[in-house]
């Protein structure tokens, strides 16, 4: 009875052993686990920019309208080379469009920059009108001059116009 016992805590003792070694495991590989997503969001932020570039870059090249919709085509058919064309002119109509739109932004930049040294001037004149304004106050004041027969305050101007 006593080999038996020694035998059976000897088997309970390698089994509670076995068990603990395989909870260490299965936490070394969820650690494991867990550190790869945090590795593969990290490339994926990395990656971001890279592919926006290159696809940004992609879209320009004649390489990816060579075979529309995956078929191919002969290089040499008129409909082909009509496609080019006007994939051609449609991509110089749009740079066309960007020249003209940064034209019109340069030119609008230009008229702002008039209008805020005119507004300037306005205020630069309202304040003036102003310090003159004060001056007369206290000058008819010290005459001895009603409230109400003093001139207004001079207004200011609305910079809509």
């Amino acid at each position: 009875m006593d080999s038996a016992r020694k035998l059976q805590q000897k088997l309970t003792e390698e089994l509670q052993l076995a068990q603990r070694h395989i909870y260490a495991r299965d936490r070394i590989i969820e650690g494991a686990h867990a550190h790869m997503v945090v590795q593969n969001m990290h490339l994926d932020k990395l990656n971001h920019p890279l592919q926006t570039k290159e696809a940004q870059a992609r879209k320009n090249t004649d390489c990816l309208r060579l075979f529309p919709a995956g078929h191919g085509h002969y290089i040499t058919n008129t409909g082909f080379i009509e496609t080019l064309e006007a994939e051609k002119a449609q991509w110089q109509e749009e740079a066309a469009a960007k020249v003209q739109h940064q034209v019109q932004a340069a030119r609008k930049k230009v008229e702002q920059a008039a209008a805020e040294v005119q507004w300037r001037s306005i205020c630069a004149t309202h304040t003036l009108a102003l310090e003159l304004w004060t001056a007369e106050i206290s000058q008819l004041k010290a005459a001895g001059v009603k409230k109400r027969d003093l001139p207004k305050r001079p207004k200011r101007p609305l910079k809509h116009s």
